[in-house]
């Protein structure tokens, strides 16, 4: 059988018979073991254990699912998930965050796969609109996703700046000491001979992978700035802190934060508000799809 934690891990328990503490054995003592206490790795009740083996069976249908079981893949933050449990965001924002990650909001993807209507692209563009187009795709909404990369960017460079108070930070500037070629990283810190160069981007969550891959992109996107620094002897890190359209965010996240300076708790506070900004940023660009489609 299983039994869960207090962190939600599956660990498997004894089928062995638990000793009885008797008179006779000078180890044991009435006061040391009372009769009626549980312990934390006391045995659960069959009912117990038939209800974790259940939940366990439903998590593993819900990993295992071709769009909603992204949202259960491993590799996230838990901060990713804070809002939940929390009233961080207003109502309809939750609603919408809820739908998002289940993609049963009815974009005209998912009405041509209800039955509902015979076509499933964008009214705008013309390409197929699931949520992942609307809040990543469609040049449409191009202005909403300029606002949630600044209001994202903005977040962490206040961070940035407080904790980097005697390093030279530059934010949205063509990096010193290099030929830029117009090229401008969302954050470079400069301290002694080390650079930190980071681009923010919100990217489209259509694969497992996606995090990653749009680090990927970013630092091929700044190569040559890295190349120019190593070059000069400096210790350069080329990277990206990435989140997910519907709020995702990884552990790669976190360690670059730390990287910059970032308090613990602090990092992690800032990778919550920054999931929160991507969702209500979100609903706005549904409320703007909405709105478009029935005037």
């Amino acid at each position: 059988m299983f039994d869960e934690s207090r962190e939600g891990f599956m660990t498997e328990i004894s089928s062995e018979p638990t000793s009885t503490p008797t008179a006779d054995d000078p180890h044991t003592s009435s006061s040391s073991h009372p009769s009626n206490s549980r312990g934390p790795m006391s045995k659960l009740s069959k009912v117990g254990q038939l209800k974790r083996l259940c939940q366990h069976a439903a998590q593993l249908r819900w990993s295992n699912a071709p769009h909603q079981g992204r949202s259960r893949q491993p590799q996230y933050h838990p901060s990713s998930h804070s809002w939940i449990r929390t009233d961080d965001l207003y109502p309809a924002a939750y609603k919408f965050a809820i739908k998002a990650r289940l993609d049963l909001h009815p974009t005209n993807a998912n009405k041509q796969l209800w039955g509902q209507q015979p076509d499933g692209n964008c009214r705008r563009c013309g390409q197929r609109e699931d949520i992942h187009h609307i809040l990543s795709f469609c040049s449409a909404y191009m202005p909403h996703k300029t606002r949630r990369h600044d209001t994202i960017l903005n977040r962490i460079a206040k961070s940035v700046r407080y904790n980097n108070r005697n390093h030279q930070v530059f934010i949205n500037q063509s990096p010193p000491h290099i030929i830029a070629n117009g090229l401008r990283p969302d954050i470079v810190v400069i301290h002694e001979k080390e650079v930190i160069m980071l681009d923010v981007v919100v990217t489209s969550q259509h694969q497992p992978d996606a995090l990653h891959i749009a680090r990927r992109r970013k630092q091929d996107k700044y190569s040559n700035l890295a190349l120019q620094y190593q070059l000069k002897g400096f210790q350069v890190t080329n990277d990206a802190i990435a989140f997910g359209d519907v709020g995702h965010n990884d552990w790669r996240n976190y360690t670059l934060l730390r990287k910059l300076g970032t308090p613990r708790n602090a990092a992690i506070r800032l990778m919550k508000w920054c999931v929160n900004d991507t969702l209500r940023s979100g609903h706005h660009m549904w409320i703007a799809r909405c709105t478009a489609n029935h005037s």
